[in-house]
């Protein structure tokens, strides 16, 4: 696998997965799958030395404030 130069900050992948995982766990199905799920993405990417846990951290903070975003945005009124 190539490693990159520098790592980004905060991490893509744990960015988009918990991202995902907000807006998928607000349907009320399967709230623990999707936050485990986004949990084992972002640690992969410590694991496979492609970011430091800071990134993987604050990319799955950013991702929830998101995901918190994109519920307000396309959620019917009065649900």
């Amino acid at each position: 696998m190539r490693r990159p130069i520098t790592s980004s900050f905060p991490s893509g992948h744990a960015t988009a997965a918990f991202t995902a995982a907000s807006v998928l766990a607000h349907t009320g199905h399967g709230d623990v799958f999707w936050f485990t799920v986004a949990t084992v993405v972002a640690g992969s990417r410590v694991y496979v030395r492609m970011h430091h846990a800071s990134d993987v951290i604050a990319g799955a903070l950013v991702g929830i404030a998101l995901g918190r975003v994109a519920r307000h945005w396309f959620d019917p009124p009065g649900r």
